[in-house]
């Protein structure tokens, strides 16, 4: 039944992400990770995720009211830092971070235990915190285009669920040794 909807939502082509997202949601006895990545980056690259008009509410009040999202990314030139209201939702899984000014990345991030992806391409970070060695689910990580950070941390090689690591040509000396793969673009 569950996977009749799924399909029939595929079927349609209408941007009904939230739905869509909500019936893989409610699959959760099953795993349905790739086929739920593998939708969403469809979606992404079709361009059908819904746009929601949020233009009167800070980040950190969408993290208050928004806890069941699991999938976020946050493009914002004129966003000077990341709330640390991000640990209000839980259910995060993918975090996608780009073109933004921030200099650090805030310490709330550990609590994010489900995050399975983290992109943060185009920032002025210039070191990682020790905090995301506290992300045990981590599977991806994707640091490009951030020319302050030089250097990678050790505790990259000690994320025992790490498969894939994209990096800026910059930070190539710098990997630790891990039981990953190191993509350079």
């Amino acid at each position: 039944m569950m996977l009749e909807k799924i399909i029939t939502l595929l079927k349609t082509g209408q941007p009904n992400n939230i739905e869509l997202a909500y019936q893989l949601r409610s699959a959760a006895q099953i795993s349905l990770w790739p086929l739920e990545r593998g939708i969403k980056d469809l979606l992404y690259l079709a361009k059908t995720q819904p746009v929601i008009d949020f233009d009167d509410l800070y980040l950190g009040q969408l993290c208050h009211i928004l806890p069941e999202v699991i999938a976020l990314s946050v493009y914002n030139p004129n966003l000077k830092e990341l709330p640390k209201e991000l640990s209000f939702m839980p259910n995060l899984r993918i975090l996608e971070l780009g073109n933004l000014p921030i200099q650090r990345l805030p310490d709330t991030l550990n609590d994010l235990k489900h995050l399975k992806s983290l992109s943060i391409k185009n920032t002025s970070i210039a070191v990682l915190p020790a905090g995301l060695s506290q992300l045990k689910h981590l599977t991806s990580l994707i640091l490009l285009d951030n020319p302050h950070l030089t250097q990678l941390p050790d505790f990259l090689a000690d994320l025992p669920n790490l498969k894939t690591l994209r990096i800026s040509k910059n930070l190539v000396g710098t990997v630790p040794k891990g039981n990953f793969e190191v993509f350079v673009l």
